[in-house]
């Protein structure tokens, strides 16, 4: 789901996303309203946030480096997973998706930047 982000000319991009350009102005209205702004437009972005997730695999096939390190050879042909077995895996990868986003989120780590997906537009405030 694509979302917006707006920016008053020259000026840094909103930290928050928005669902609709209709949004981006309304905001930057009141904005303009509130601190006595002068902006007559606005540039909006459109663009899907960035959301970190865990590699799945190579989260697993470093378990098994490690299992071998600390083991040596009795961990030797040991297998974390089944690659084949792509239900699986992606099962667990949305798991340990949920916990990273929900992490992130408690200890402020959740970025705020986006991947942009259109070009730049500027709209009459």
């Amino acid at each position: 789901m694509s979302h917006y982000k707006w920016c008053f000319a020259g000026k840094d991009w909103t930290e928050k996303y928005y669902v609709s350009i209709k949004d981006c102005i309304t905001a930057a209205q009141a904005q303009i309203k509130e601190l006595n702004l002068v902006y007559d437009s606005i540039v909006v972005l459109k663009c899907n946030p960035f959301k970190p997730s865990v590699n799945i695999h190579n989260m697993l096939e470093e378990i098994e480096d490690v299992a071998f390190a600390q083991c040596g050879e009795s961990a030797n042909g040991w297998k974390s997973h089944d690659p084949d077995k792509l239900n699986e895996l992606n099962e667990l990868k949305k798991e340990f998706d949920v916990i990273l986003l929900k992490w992130m989120i408690k200890y402020g780590y959740l970025p705020n930047f986006c991947e942009v997906t259109d070009n730049w537009e500027e709209y009459k405030v």
